[in-house]
């Protein structure tokens, strides 16, 4: 139960104390890493995860101990005291409260998606959204500044990272899931069979690096937006209930891994590189809350497809991989807006 909020207070804040402690012309770069490195352990954690299931299922939560005190002890040691004198009051509680509960989940698939309480519960997230945007506007300590959304490339990164994410939340699982239930792997097998497409985004995220000197930021996302598309394609072309990982699954899934390594860190680092540093924290704040926002998203979609669909036939993850090669087209054309406009024509 504690894991979870430390969690949430962990992964803004961990993005912001590097914007704030390192100069402006080093901030892009750190970003990159963080989020190739933040990647590549998300994507690592299913690896490890079906190896420690096959000892105990307790070890899944006893890791995280060591590996909590070990990182406790270094921040004492080595990370900076930050402090911004500037904030005199706190943000809006009620906003915060109102936006935790407009992002809240349903349970459709238990409840129904046609049901009552399902659209009840839609119903009030929108609600919810629509005060949340009038409270924005209109209390002197927001919850989130709309200054903020009033820079091009801010904003548009937003929406990009909304939309990617939802795919890329969609994908894990859903491969996870089909080597499991579809092909029948164990926990441990599923764990090195998901091995290769995470080795992609530390490569392909160093290839970016070196192509971001010919294309300009907003392309190279797009491009691996593009590249997620097809491996996503790839995938839905390819889905059957015949359980070929070798052929069916295996390169589509490569494939995505490089296309998030070519989009992911360029993404992230994009959205806080136009930011004044007195509004680069809040600003990582508000580019994580999208992530992990799409990572529910990407999830309930998951949920919705396999359970409405027949998902040993291979139709429910055929119509996730759709989804997914449908949400990353449009995360490439949003992309394109995270250029700059006095730059976009170079």
């Amino acid at each position: 139960m504690l894991q979870a909020p430390g969690a949430t207070v962990l992964t803004p804040t961990s993005l912001g104390l590097l914007l704030t402690a390192l100069p402006a012309e080093r901030r892009a770069g750190a970003v990159k890493i963080w989020a190739t490195t933040s990647s590549f352990a998300a994507a690592l954690g299913p690896v490890a995860g079906g190896a420690l299931v096959e000892l105990s299922w307790h070890w899944v939560f006893l890791i995280n101990l060591p590996v909590g005190v070990v990182a406790f002890a270094g921040a004492l040691r080595l990370v900076p005291e930050s402090r911004d004198d500037s904030i005199t009051r706190l943000p809006d509680p009620l906003g915060a409260v109102v936006l935790a509960v407009a992002l809240g989940l349903v349970k459709g698939d238990e409840w129904g998606w046609a049901g009552a309480a399902t659209l009840a519960a839609f119903g009030a997230g929108v609600l919810g959204i629509a005060f949340l945007v009038a409270r924005v506007l209109r209390h002197p300590a927001p919850v989130v500044d709309p200054a903020l959304f009033r820079v091009p490339a801010f904003a548009w990164a937003n929406v990009t990272v909304l939309v990617f994410c939802t795919a890329f939340g969609a994908l894990f699982p859903s491969v996870v899931l089909w080597l499991e239930n579809v092909a029948g792997y164990s926990a441990i097998a599923t764990g090195v069979a998901i091995l290769p497409g995470p080795l992609m985004v530390p490569i392909f995220a160093v290839v970016g690096q070196r192509l971001v000197r010919y294309l300009s930021v907003g392309r190279l996302v797009a491009v691996g937006n593009l590249v997620f598309c097809v491996g996503a394609v790839m995938l839905a072309c390819n889905a059957s209930a015949q359980a070929r990982f070798g052929t069916d699954i295996l390169p589509g899934w490569i494939v995505t891994g490089i296309g998030i390594g070519l989009a992911l860190p360029s993404m992230l680092a994009a959205a806080t590189a136009g930011l004044p540093p007195a509004r680069a924290a809040t600003g990582s704040a508000v580019v994580n809350t999208g992530r992990q926002l799409g990572y529910v998203l990407g999830v309930a979609v998951l949920v919705a497809a396999l359970g409405t669909l027949d998902a040993g036939s291979g139709a429910g993850f055929r119509a996730a991989w759709w989804f997914i090669a449908g949400a990353t087209a449009l995360g490439a054309v949003t992309a394109l807006g995270l250029t700059p406009r006095a730059s976009a024509g170079k």
